[in-house]
């Protein structure tokens, strides 16, 4: 039991959230070609924080679930 809930089922979606990297990576790499003196720093700012979100959902300290529980 966690703060009052019983989980029924946890279901882990990592494979969603890579996906979902690699789509902003992608949108990133764009970004910096067409813009990339407009967005400043901002965008090489963002690709080290997907770089450092994709190195934790490697290492298991990052992920995406979903949750089924019901009331204690």
């Amino acid at each position: 039991m966690k703060a009052g809930f019983v989980i029924e089922q946890l279901e882990r979606h990592d494979e969603a959230l890579a996906r979902l990297l690699e789509v902003v990576d992608a949108r990133l790499r764009v970004a910096a070609l067409v813009a990339g003196d407009f967005f400043g720093d901002g965008v090489e700012q963002g690709r080290e924080l997907l770089r450092a979100a994709a190195e934790a959902l490697r290492d298991g300290s990052l992920g995406y679930a979903s949750i089924l529980a019901r009331r204690a």
